[in-house]
């Protein structure tokens, strides 16, 4: 319905284009009156005073218009970064926009608005741009393809590279290379020919074996700028290499022979490099700067501590006297810790792949699956965190690796064996059937994209796989020590804590987890053993404390709510005076079972002898 009655819109104004002029026609019969509003792109004038809100016109007036034409506008500017290395292009296009003046009638009355009727982008030219880079000075290093590219597009730019020079080469300082002898790396495959300056791998060498070598500094090679300075460079800087007992410096100064058979010693300082040879397996202090991370094919043993930052390999046990903060442990033996261990991860037992998974023809596929999300999942996962499209960047990782694709489709394929015959997956799986039939369509079907959940899951299944692979191994491999905090622990056996507890770590056994002291706890962590848990005390009030068994957990007192899972079933449990015992049955549910007394049964569940190992500390 018009607001305007019976009268057309036409016979009540008449424009003028020409003069920018519009006479309004008020008839003395008219019903209702016109009230205007001036619109956008548009100025309204009555009587030379500029209408800025709603205007009733109540007899004939003329009211002039001015359309708000805008003209073109170009806009370019050179920003130097980097020493005048690059110079980075920035370019802006306004188009001129005209308009026509259009009346339209709506409930609030009739809007007189500028209409926009074409618009033109300003022409760029090469000429533009290599004329504000010579009046910006710069003449070396110019993109021209790109200039031409951009031109050609006439759509300005942000942040292009226009212009790049060539950066300063510093030279390269002296380095020293400690030296694994070829005799050596036949008979370990894992020994490397070059290490890092910390990186201390105990090996035995034979007199006239090198066991550092040095390379000289070299000379800088100078850059330029885009605007045509030479940049200089800086030379690489020197440093010593020193022989000391049972060890002799060449003639030349660049290589430390052994005079005896034993075992390379480092010391690295500002100044350089000491190397010597001696006769011992016994760290006799700290693994710290002074030591380095030390790596050796036998027993190790450590009379003080592990510091920050530094870590330990052995091949069979090791043993710390002390504590270990911020330190990586990985033994294919037993772990023994006197102290307490603070951020740290530990990691005893070797890697094996064989056994039921071998029967089920995915031991290689389980291990392929392993080796690729060890190799990456770290990444990976902080990829996720940060990256809006790298869910889509993992698809595309795993396609891109035939094993890995291969491995997820015949993992996939088990799983659809098995529901099809209304069986249950083996619970040594590291992945639920739920998680298998995830990850395929993640891979391979056309699921929805959700960055968080797939992000989620991401990290559930990388942690169920690493958990699995350390479990999976030659049945060898304890931990034993007196508390632990803000730490991952994994075991090829059993993880047994004799003090005071554990607090925010997360635990994997291969077999038991045993938190000894009847009040010792275990609170806002994890724990994964595919046997027993057993603890004194576990749970708290402030956080959330998860448990995973694959045979039965038994708890002193619960103190604060749990999460006890198994392959097959979930409880919460609530704080409880009396003690928790339940056993996994063969379906996987857990069930409540009497409990005798306490130290009756934690000396069924533990190894005595680890106990005497860790007292001869």
């Amino acid at each position: 319905m018009s607001v305007l009655g019976e009268n057309p819109l036409e016979n009540l104004f008449e424009i003028d284009e020409e003069n920018k002029k519009i006479e309004v026609k008020i008839s003395e019969k008219q019903e209702r009156y016109p009230v205007i509003m001036p619109g956008e792109n548009i100025e309204l004038h009555l009587k030379e005073k500029k209408i800025t809100s709603r205007r009733l016109l109540a007899s004939n007036c003329v009211l002039d218009y001015q359309l708000l034409h805008e003209a073109p506008r170009k806009h370019i500017d050179i920003n130097l970064r980097e020493d005048e290395i690059k110079a980075y292009l920035d370019i802006k296009l306004k188009p001129a926009i005209k308009y026509e003046i259009s009346l339209n009638e709506i409930r609030e009355g009739i809007k007189i608005e500028g209409k926009q009727v074409n618009s033109k982008v300003p022409e760029l030219t090469k000429k533009d741009i290599t004329s504000e880079l010579a009046e910006a000075g710069i003449f070396y290093g110019i993109k021209r393809e790109k200039i031409a590219d951009i031109a050609a597009k006439n759509s300005g730019c942000e942040g292009e590279l226009i212009a790049e020079g060539k950066k300063p080469i510093p030279g390269e300082s002296a380095s020293i290379n400690r030296i694994v002898p070829e005799r050596v790396k036949k008979q370990n495959k894992n020994s490397r020919e070059k290490i890092d300056h910390y990186q201390n791998i105990i090996f035995s060498v034979l007199p006239g074996e090198i066991i550092a070598e040095k390379k000289g500094p070299t000379e800088g090679k100078p850059g330029k700028s885009v605007t045509g300075k030479m940049i200089p460079a800086q030379d690489g800087e020197d440093i010593e290499l020193e022989a000391e007992e049972g060890a002799q410096l060449s003639d030349d100064g660049h290589k430390v022979i052994a005079l005896i058979s034993g075992r390379p010693e480092f010391k690295e300082d500002k100044e350089g490099l000491k190397a010597r040879v001696v006769s011992r397996y016994l760290i006799a202090g700290d693994i710290d700067k002074s030591e380095g991370n030390v790596e050796f094919a036998g027993d190790l043993k450590v009379t003080g501590s592990i510091q920050d930052y530094f870590g330990a390999i052995a091949e069979k046990n090791i043993s710390v006297k002390k504590q270990i903060n911020n330190a990586e442990i990985k033994a294919g033996g037993d772990i023994f810790v006197g102290g307490s261990i603070a951020g740290a991860k530990l990691y005893a037992g070797l890697l094996n792949f064989k056994g039921e998974h071998e029967k089920l023809e995915i031991g290689n596929a389980l291990q392929d699956l392993y080796s690729f999300f060890l190799t990456n999942a770290d990444n990976l996962v902080k990829k996720l965190e940060k990256e809006e499209s790298a869910h889509l960047e993992i698809r595309k990782l795993i396609l891109e690796n035939r094993s890995v694709r291969k491995s997820i489709k015949q993992i996939n394929s088990l799983w659809k064996k098995y529901e099809k015959e209304d069986r249950k997956l083996p619970a040594s799986l590291p992945l639920t059937g739920k998680e298998i039939k995830w990850l395929h369509d993640f891979v391979f079907g056309d699921m929805l994209l959700d960055k968080d959940k797939t992000r989620d899951q991401f990290i559930n299944i990388v942690d169920n796989l690493k958990n699995w692979a350390a479990a999976e191994n030659n049945g060898q491999g304890n931990i034993v020590v007196r508390q632990a905090q803000n730490s991952s622990l994994t075991a090829a056996e059993d993880v047994v804590i004799l003090g005071e507890g554990s607090y925010t770590s997360t635990i994997k056994a291969g077999k038991n987890i045993i938190v000894r002291q009847k009040n010792a706890f275990f609170k806002s962590g994890q724990a994964n053993a595919q046997r027993w848990f057993v603890s004194g005390c576990a749970g708290t009030p402030m956080s959330q404390t998860t448990i995973r068994v694959g045979e039965g957990i038994i708890v002193n007192r619960v103190k604060g709510p749990i999460i006890v899972g198994t392959w097959n079933d979930k409880k919460t449990i609530a704080p409880q005076k009396t003690t928790l015992y339940l056993q996994v049955n063969e379906e996987g549910k857990l069930q409540e079972k009497s409990f005798s007394k306490w130290r009756n049964m934690v000396a069924k569940k533990i190894d005595k002898e680890l106990i005497s190992a860790w007292k001869s500390l």
